[in-house]
């Protein structure tokens, strides 16, 4: 849109866990996950599990650029390890 200048008041780039935890934020109780007919995830659900799934990465010890190969069944479980790996790898300290 032309006349309009990125700010902060306007325009903040989300990376993916940025944007959960904005989401998560903003949206909170609203639902971010539906998967078949009785699964449904807030947002703050969402980035609670794929907070959860980063713990787990932490205590096995799996760092940024280790290898981490999945044989999954769902999609579902695939969304919050991958976001899961993506908010370890953004909140590692190494």
């Amino acid at each position: 849109m032309e006349g309009i200048y990125h700010c902060p008041a306007n325009y903040v780039p989300l990376s993916p866990i940025s944007f959960l935890e904005r989401a998560a934020a903003v949206y909170g109780d609203k639902v971010s996950i539906v998967y078949g007919r009785s699964v449904r995830f807030s947002w703050k659900d969402t980035l609670g599990r794929c907070v959860k799934v980063a713990s787990a990465l932490v205590q096995l010890k799996i760092c940024p650029g280790d290898i981490v190969s999945l044989a999954l069944r769902t999609l579902l479980v695939m969304f919050l390890i991958h976001r899961g790996l993506d908010h370890e790898i953004a909140n590692s300290h190494y």
